[in-house]
C-alpha cells in the first residue's frame, strides 16, 4: 500500500494529467494522435511524461529529488531541474539523437529519458553492459522485467546528465571539462551510495561498463562514467561523500573549482584510468 502523502500525490496527479489531456484534445483535435505530455511539478524537479508514464514519473521525480539534495540544500524554491519521459516517437519527433533509450538533452536544455522499455532499449542496454541488465525487485506495472531492467539502466546513466545540469543550476562549474564531468559523477556517487547502498557494487559494475563506450558518440552521452572510480576513491580518502567534499571546495573559490586544486591533492587523478583526465577525454578504448 503507498503511504498516505504518495498516495495523494498520485491522486492529484491523476486528475490533473486526465483533465490536461481532455482540454488538450478538445483545444486541438487535429493532434489527437500526437504524444501529450503531462507534468508532476516540483521544485526541485519537474518530470513532464507521455500518458500512461505517471508511475515512472513519480519514481523518476523521486529519484532525481535525492540526487538534487546532494547539493547541500536543506529545502528549494526555484526549478532546478526538468526531466520528459518521452515515447519511442517523441524521441524522434524532437530530433534527440539515437539511439533511443539513453539520456538526452533536449533544445529546451531538458533531460530526456524514455517512458518505458521496449525491444530496442533491452537490445541497446544488453549491448553496452554485455549481456547483463541491472537487477530491479518486484513485478513491473508495465512491460516485461528485461523493460523495466533497461529503464533502471537509463536511469542510472542519468544520474550522471541529471547530476550536469543541476551543478550548472546551481552555478558549480570547473575550469575544464574533465572537472565538469569528476563533480556530475561525485554527485551521482553520493547519491547513490547513500539512497542504494545495497545494490552499490551492481552499480559499480554497471559504470565501469559504460567507462568503456562502443564509439566516441556513445562516450560523450555517457560523460562522466569513466570518472565514477575517482569519485569513490575521493570518498575512500576523505571519509565523507564526495559531492561533500568537491562542493566545498568549489564553493570556497567562488562556486568553479580549479583542476590545479585537485590534482594538488589528488595527483593521482592525472593518471587515473589510463589518463582521461590528463588527455581531456572521456573515452577509453576497449581491449
Amino acid at each position: 500500500m503507498l503511504p498516505a502523502s504518495r498516495a495523494t500525490r498520485l491522486r492529484t496527479a491523476v486528475f490533473a494529467a486526465v483533465a490536461g489531456l481532455l482540454a488538450a484534445l478538445v483545444a486541438a483535435p487535429s493532434r489527437a494522435q500526437a504524444s501529450y505530455l503531462l507534468s508532476l511539478e516540483g521544485p526541485p524537479v519537474t518530470v513532464r511524461y507521455a500518458p500512461g508514464a505517471l508511475d515512472r514519473a513519480d519514481h523518476v521525480q523521486r529519484r532525481f529529488a535525492l540526487l538534487a539534495a546532494e547539493l547541500g540544500r536543506r529545502s528549494w524554491r526555484r526549478q532546478l531541474l526538468v526531466v520528459e519521459l518521452l515515447a519511442a516517437e517523441d524521441w524522434s519527433r524532437a530530433a534527440l539523437p539515437p539511439p533511443f533509450g539513453l539520456p538526452a538533452i533536449t533544445a529546451a536544455g531538458a533531460l530526456a529519458l524514455p517512458a518505458w522499455g521496449t525491444a530496442e532499449t533491452v537490445a541497446l542496454w544488453h549491448r553496452l553492459l554485455g549481456g547483463r541488465l541491472p537487477s530491479v525487485p518486484g513485478t513491473p506495472m508495465r512491460g516485461s522485467p528485461e523493460e523495466a531492467a533497461s529503464l533502471a539502466a537509463a536511469d542510472l546513466a542519468g544520474e550522471l546528465a541529471a547530476s550536469r545540469l543541476l551543478l550548472a543550476a546551481e552555478g558549480i562549474s570547473g575550469d575544464r571539462p574533465w572537472v565538469d564531468d569528476l563533480l556530475a559523477s561525485a554527485l551521482a556517487v553520493s547519491a547513490l551510495q547513500r539512497h542504494e547502498k545495497a545494490r552499490w557494487p551492481e552499480i559499480r559494475l554497471l559504470f565501469e561498463s559504460l567507462a568503456r563506450p562502443l564509439d566516441a558518440a556513445l562516450a560523450e552521452r555517457l560523460r562522466g562514467a569513466p570518472l565514477v572510480g575517482a569519485a569513490e576513491r575521493i570518498a575512500a580518502e576523505t571519509g565523507d561523500p564526495p559531492a561533500r567534499h568537491l562542493l566545498k571546495l568549489a564553493r570556497k573559490s567562488g562556486g568553479r573549482l580549479e583542476s590545479a586544486t585537485l590534482l594538488e591533492r589528488y595527483p593521482w587523478l592525472a593518471a587515473f584510468r589510463g589518463g582521461p583526465v590528463a588527455e581531456e577525454t572521456v573515452i577509453i578504448d576497449r581491449p
